[in-house]
């Protein structure tokens, strides 16, 4: 019996990976930043550098078109702003 094989673009699912580490990471420190939520933030602030850290550990490997780079580019950039925002050296 023959299987069913979706292919998947391996670059593709790479992109669609660093884009989703980078709306994690904002998305957290989105909320690390909101006055009401300040005793939890160490916890999410750590989340997020995570999610920073691993978007620059992969994208080297990551082939990306010009609009591609030029997307995570400023997404990278924000992050790295509100990581710096909750004290973190980045």
């Amino acid at each position: 019996m023959k299987e069913n094989v979706i292919a998947v673009d391996p670059t593709l699912a790479e992109v669609d990976f660093i884009r989703a580490e980078l709306r994690t990471g904002l998305t957290l420190t989105k909320m690390a930043l909101h006055p009401g939520r300040r005793q939890k933030s160490t916890t999410t602030t750590a989340s997020a550098r995570k999610a920073y850290d691993t978007v620059m550990r992969f994208m080297p490997k990551v082939s990306l078109s010009h609009a591609e780079s030029k997307e995570v580019k400023a997404k990278l950039d924000q992050l790295r702003s509100e990581l710096k925002l909750l004290g973190e050296a980045v």
